[in-house]
Order: C-alpha cells, then structure tokens, then sequence
C-alpha cells in the first residue's frame, strides 16, 4: 500500500474509532465502584507502560479507556499519553488524530499546548505541511512561554515560506486572521500591490500590518513602504482648491467609530485652544476638522480634505499611533506642517521636516523615571508591568534598559494583554519577586483595575508611572492606592502648573465633568500652531519655520528638556512638586 494511502488509512480508522467514542458518552460522568476501580486501573497500566517502555501494553490500556470508559475524570491526560504511546510505536498518523480529539473536545485541557504541539511535529513527519502550519497556528493562540513562542513562530515562518504555496498561505490567514502569519500575509499583499501600481490598496493593507505590529523587526520596512506609497499618490491639484488660509487650523480626529469618544475630548481641547486665542486676537482663527475614525486609510483621506480642500496653514492630530504617524506622512508629502500632540513615539519626528510634537516623547519620561528611580531613590530591585505589545510595551522596555544601564535590576518583567480587567496573575509573580519598586503602565482605565489589585496584593512598594497617571479622575478614584506615587507632571512643551489650571478650568467651565490628558494635549498642540499665527505666519513655511525653532532641538536641548522635567509625588491624597 502506498505510504500516503496508509497515512490516510490509518488516520480513518482512529477517526471512526474516537467519533463511536464520543458518541458513548461525554467529558464526565459518573460510574459504579467496580467500573471506577477498573478505569483508575487502566490508567496506572498506561502510564506504567509508557514509563517501561511497554507501548503495547499501555496502547491496550489506552484503547480500552477510551473505548469503555470514555467518561473517565482524567479523558483530556487519556487521549494525550495514547498519542504519546502511538507516537512511540511509530503511528504518527494514529497519534495526531488522539492529539486533534484532545485539542477539539478538552480546550482548556492543560495537556492542549503540549497535544497542539506533538501534532505539529507528526504532521511534520507525514510531510502535510499545510496541516503542520495549521496546528502551529493554534498553538501560537495558546498560553505559552516566550521561548517556546520564539520556537514555534520560528518553525511556523519556516513552513511558510519554504513549503507551503502563497494560496494555502492566505487561506491560512483568512483563517487565522490575528495570528503572525496573517500580519505577514498583509504585508507581503502590500509590497504586490504597491510593485504592481496599486498604491492606494498597497497603503491600506500596510497601515492594516501596522496597526497590529508597531513595534516589530519588520515595522522599520513597512513604515518606509508606507511612506514611499504616500509619495506615489495624488499629486496636489493647482488652482485655488490648494490656496493657503492663515486663519484656518485644521484637525484630524475620530469622530465616528469605535474610538470617537477620544476625538470628542480631542475636540475638547482643541476648540478651548481656540476660544481662547480669538477673545484676544484682532483676526478670528477657525477649526476646520475631518473623521480619521481611528484609522490610517481615513486619517490619510482626512488630511488630504483639510490640505487642499479646506487650505489649512498648519494640521493637528491624530489621537491614535497609526492615524498620527500615517497623517504625519501624508502632511509630509503635501508639505503642509502637523503637529501630533497625543502620540509620543521618538519616530514621529523623524518622518520629516513638516512633523512636529508638542508631547515630551515618553523616551524622556522614562529616562527621568529610571534615574530618580535608581539615582535619587536608591532603588535596586525593580519590577515592571505593561501591556504585552504596542508603544506602551516599547516604553517599559526602554525604562527596563534604563534602569539597568544606571545599575539598577529588573526583577520582573510581567505583560498583559490589551483590554485586561484582571492582573492577579502578574501581580502574584511581582510579588513573588519581592521589588523595592513597581514601574506601571497603562492607560487610565487599566490604571483603575491595577492599583486596587496592587493593594489587595499588599504590595508595599514605591509606585512609579509616565504623565499618564497625572489624571484628575485617577486620583479621585484611586486616591488611596496612589499615595506614594511618583509620576511626570508635565507631558506637553509650554505647559505650567498656572497655565494648566486654566485650561482646566475654562474646559469645566465649558460642561465638562473632568478633564482628560487627550484634551489637555489637544490644547497644547493648537496653542502651537496659534502662537505660529499670533507670531505673524502667514504661510505653511512660516508655520513651519517657526514651530522648528520652538518644539525641535537637538541632543542637548532634549537633555536640558530632560533635566527640567517636573515630577510629583501623591502626599496625604494630593498632588505635590517631588524634588529631584
């Protein structure tokens, strides 16, 4: 019989044989004394057989359970030492069919992973790729280690790039689509569609990659293909669709979708930027605004109203990484200066001569952090907790860096995934650690669950954070459990405690029940831009030239920038100047 035809043969059999199983009964159940005895019996002899060495012995006991006793307690364990022992006597094919029933009916099995993984390597061995790369998918869904994460994605690409077809690829990813091989499908899409002149798609399917993987090895390329799209776009129109209007400030935000109750608060800030210059100012400046719906593809189409249609003479925005970094390219392109206010990555300047932030970059923040951590503190076992991925994990790695260049350790490095409530888990191995301090990220709302758990955890450490945690409505829900806190007063060039407050004030005055950082940065960065008007800019390369002499500076300036930082410190339920 021809190998493949035995392959599939055999494979038949155990599927017939493990579906009659099933139809017998379920995942529990109860038996009488005589038939639990012998159950339990059965599965001392399968694990003394495999122990021994005796595979047919613990085959037999391995058939019998599952045949006759297939409400046994232990199924899950069962199904996984048969496909260990099927494994053994050479039946890869027998084998993977008991890993496949144990990863299909006992999902939360503890035996999953390691079932999900067996049959990865039978596969492998039957030489059926396609179904090899499907169960490495799987397994990459699972709770796994970072080595063996790094293991198994590394086999993965190597399937996929060296035995399956482009097809199988994509219908894998269509499958599979928050998985690492539908990312790289998205990209590999991308680069087709941008060689074949299909720029637009080329610049959805890009901005689509990097919406899921800001911060990996390949985000460096697909950030270059991104902005060499841009450039092969629409050229600007002449005529006086393109005309300049110095009273004109444009703002990109979400306003519908899911994250359109950040662009309301962006608004927010903005609008109270602008009321108060024009009670003022002789000459009345207006917001002329378009959706980005928190999207790169719309934030690309919103800069391009705001640019030629409405003529800004400067953009503010976005509120999200990707829609900033993809309006910063396309405002870029059209030479027209945008300033980004929210997102704080160091790579957003770089895109080129038209891009400028007002936010202190999260590096800097950071880096103060770590040295009072180590320098001022004396601070020498510390613990870090952040988001598994984005720009929030690319900031607790650089202050893990930090701290240990200044000679500090990191005696914990613990991650969670995006929307987590619970962080027990994280906050037990912390613990376990025994930190003098516990440098928390995270974003207001996962603050909110945080700190509580840190008390019940009875952590009695010495909390640190970015100017995330300097929110009004943190402290009046976690009072208690900021006490101690240390944490960056300012965020943004050209505040002050003074100036601080009457923003805040104006934007209660306004209706507003609190005042949220996405507003107060809003604020800042349209101050920008109107202090470019006030100052006598009547061009975009008059916007342009003075925002280069006022926000950008080379490495001693942002050291100075660095060094004059303030910081803060919760005492007795308010926020005090903390002495560096």
């Amino acid at each position: 019989m021809p190998r493949f035809t035995a392959v599939r043969a055999a494979a038949l059999t155990a599927a017939l044989f493990l579906a009659g199983c099933t139809a017998m009964g379920g995942h529990g159940g109860s038996y009488g004394p005589a038939e639990e005895t012998r159950a339990e019996a059965l599965f001392t002899n399968l694990k003394a057989g495999i122990s021994a060495g005796q595979h047919d012995k613990a085959a037999a006991a391995a058939t019998e359970l599952i045949n006759t006793y297939p409400r046994f307690g232990r199924m899950d364990e069962v199904y996984f030492l048969a496909g260990q022992t099927a494994d053994a006597q050479g039946h890869q094919a027998q084998a993977a069919t008991y890993y496949d029933h144990l990863a299909e009916q006992y999902p939360t099995s503890a035996f999953r992973a390691q079932a999900l993984s067996a049959a990865a390597a039978d596969y492998a061995k039957l030489e059926d790729s396609y179904r090899e790369a499907e169960h490495l998918l799987m397994l990459d869904a699972a709770a796994l280690d970072a080595k063996t994460r790094e293991a198994n994605a590394r086999r993965l690409q190597a399937v996929a790039q060296g035995d399956l077809t482009l097809a199988q690829v994509d219908e894998l990813a269509h499958k599979y689509p928050h998985s690492g091989l539908a990312r790289d499908s998205l990209l590999r899409q991308a680069r087709a569609a941008y060689a074949n002149g299909d720029y637009d798609k080329s610049y959805e399917l890009v901005s689509s990659y990097l919406e899921q993987v800001p911060h990996e090895e390949s985000a460096e390329d697909a950030r270059r293909l991104l902005e060499n799209v841009s450039e092969r776009r629409q050229t600007p129109p002449p005529g006086p669709s393109t005309r300049v209007s110095p009273d004109r400030i444009g703002l990109i935000f979400p306003q519908t979708g899911s994250l359109a109750l950040y662009g309301r608060l962006f608004e927010q800030g903005a609008k109270a930027a602008i009321d108060e210059y024009n009670e003022k100012a002789t000459r009345r400046v207006t917001l002329v605004e378009a959706d980005s719906r928190g999207s790169a593809v719309d934030a690309v189409k919103g800069v391009r109203k705001l640019v030629v249609e409405d003529g800004a003479v400067a953009v503010v925005g976005d509120v999200f990484t990707l829609p900033a970094i993809a309006s910063a390219i396309e405002c870029n392109a059209w030479r027209a200066p945008i300033v980004s206010p929210v997102a704080a990555s160091d790579d957003l300047v770089e895109i080129g001569a038209w891009v400028f932030q007002t936010r202190v970059p999260v590096t800097i923040e950071a880096t103060v952090l770590a040295e009072v951590a180590v320098k001022k503190l004396g601070l020498a076992h510390i613990a870090v907790l952040s988001p598994a991925r984005g720009d929030r994990r690319a900031t607790a790695q650089f202050f893990a860096d930090e701290v240990k260049r200044l000679g500090g350790q990191v005696i914990a490095d613990e991650q969670f995934a995006e929307g987590a409530s619970d962080f027990k888990e994280q906050l037990q191995k912390i613990r376990d650690a025994a930190p003098d301090a516990l440098f928390a990220i995270g974003s207001v709302d996962e603050l909110l669950q945080i700190l509580p758990q840190t008390k019940s955890f009875d952590l009695q450490v010495q909390l640190l954070g970015t100017s995330q945690w300097n929110s009004d409505k943190l402290l009046r829900l976690s009072r208690d459990e900021l006490e101690g806190a240390v944490f960056p007063a300012e965020a943004h060039y050209g505040s002050t405690p003074e100036r601080d407050k009457a923003v805040r004030n104006r934007i209660m005055t306004g209706g507003a029940t609190d005042v949220n950082p996405v507003a107060l940065a809003a604020y800042y960065g349209t101050r920008a831009v109107l202090e470019a008007v006030a100052s006598g800019a009547a061009s975009r390369d008059d916007v342009r030239g003075y925002l280069e002499a006022h926000l950008h500076g080379d490495a001693t300036a942002r050291r100075a920038r660095a060094d004059a930082l303030p910081l803060v410190r919760v005492h007795d339920g308010v926020i005090e100047p903390f002495s560096r």
